[in-house]
């Protein structure tokens, strides 16, 4: 529940419009921080089954 909580803030910040930026850098920064956490999320899960893998 605890890093659910921490995803969301980070997603909430990344989807938050930087008023220093036009809206079309703002939207692409968007789109590589918000793959870029999927990826790692993904990474997540892979590293979390291989080892869940490896204890059983």
């Amino acid at each position: 529940v605890e890093t659910l909580s921490i995803e969301e803030n980070i997603l909430h910040a990344f989807f938050k419009e930087d008023p220093s930026l036009n809206s079309n850098l703002s939207l692409q920064v968007n789109d590589i921080h918000i793959s870029l956490f999927i990826l790692s999320m993904i990474f997540d899960n892979i590293l979390a089954s291989l080892k869940f893998g490896m204890v059983s």
